[in-house]
């Protein structure tokens, strides 16, 4: 019988190797947490953060606030949340197994060409994984919120091993610890940037209900506590990848979305720079799978030049770029074109 490339992903995470080097990563958080650093609360969003501003803050301006047309978008598919799920500290759906239930335009064999989109959609960047830095952990703090840093960290070590159910487990108990500590300044950042990253386990593992549910919270908690808006534009970039994924969803509201997050990044980080990048790769698929070519081939077009720019031809990122040119290329029957692209692809 023939492997498919997810049988391989998911054998690779049985090898010694790749328990090694979990240990190692595990390890080497531990060993930095237990060193005292000093800090302010103003170096949380420093280190967590991969926004790189050249520009004034923008937690002020009006202007970059959802509009009232991404609001509407946002309360008629924002998941409903009972009270336990409400509460911003409450731990993540436990470990129990489940079959992964993402309402994707596959089949449920997981033999499928489908299941293997579904896969492979996750090994470039989409923006869903903006929080992958250990936090700093300040020797004068609270011990609690010590804790809750070094639990933080470990789950971070996690992510980046490939092990996202580990994770989780990790994120819940930091959660567990905040929540003694609710008062502290930091920490509204700190839960957004755990719930954050519970959005992206849970859409690697390939539950995008679950993931739907725990960028919402994010969310929630940003808007309430007037957290900078670039950071409320990252998780609506995720919540959109999730819709454009899902079923039910209508192009232009998630299109809604994409462009509010276009629109702050833009402002925010500068006109051009990775996260637009990637925002622009996002909508320029939506256009194409609703057959709207051109729309696609200008947004692919921009986000490819600046990824070539900022990450070099040998990235994935603007491999997948090319790719999704070329396949733009095809559907407008410019076929010179599309095969100049399959050839930089390989």
């Amino acid at each position: 019988m023939t492997r498919t490339r997810s049988d391989s992903a998911h054998a690779a995470e049985e090898r010694p190797g790749k328990r090694m080097k979990i240990n190692q990563c595990v390890g080497t958080v531990e060993r930095g947490s237990e060193r005292q650093v000093e800090t302010s609360s103003n170096d949380i969003e420093d280190v967590v953060s991969k926004f790189d501003r050249s520009n004034s803050p923008s937690s002020a301006r009006s202007d970059l606030a959802p509009s009232p047309s991404t609001q509407r978008v946002l309360k008629t598919i924002v998941t409903d949340f009972s009270p336990e799920e409400s509460n911003p500290f409450s731990p993540s759906n436990r470990l129990e197994e489940k079959t992964p239930s993402i309402k994707s335009k596959s089949s449920k064999d997981p033999s499928s060409s489908s299941h293997l989109y579904i896969y492979q959609r996750q090994e470039y960047d989409e923006g869903m994984f903006v929080y992958d830095q250990p936090l700093p952990v300040n020797a004068h703090a609270q011990p609690t919120l010590r804790s809750a840093m070094t639990l933080y960290n470990n789950a971070v070590a996690f992510v980046g091993c490939g092990k996202y159910q580990e994770a989780r487990l990790w994120f819940d108990l930091a959660l567990t610890q905040l929540a003694l500590e609710a008062q502290d300044s930091q920490v509204p950042m700190v839960t957004y940037i755990i719930h954050h990253n519970l959005g992206h386990c849970w859409y690697r593992l390939g539950r995008n209900d679950d993931a739907l549910k725990s960028y919402s919270k994010a969310l929630a908690i940003a808007q309430e506590r007037n957290i900078d808006y670039v950071h409320v534009a990252a998780c609506l970039n995720c919540i959109a990848v999730i819709l454009f994924h899902n079923e039910g969803n209508t192009p232009e509201n998630v299109l809604v979305l994409f462009k509010h997050v276009e629109k702050v990044f833009r402002t925010s980080i500068g006109y051009k720079s990775r996260q637009v990048a990637t925002v622009l790769n996002n909508m320029g698929r939506v256009y194409y799978l609703n057959s709207k070519y051109d729309l696609a081939m200008e947004a692919y077009t921009e986000a490819l030049k600046t990824r070539e720019e900022l990450l070099g031809t040998s990235s994935i990122d603007v491999a997948a770029t090319i790719c999704n040119k070329g396949q733009t290329h095809h559907q407008r029957g410019e076929l010179d074109c599309a095969m100049e692209c399959y050839k930089k692809f390989r």
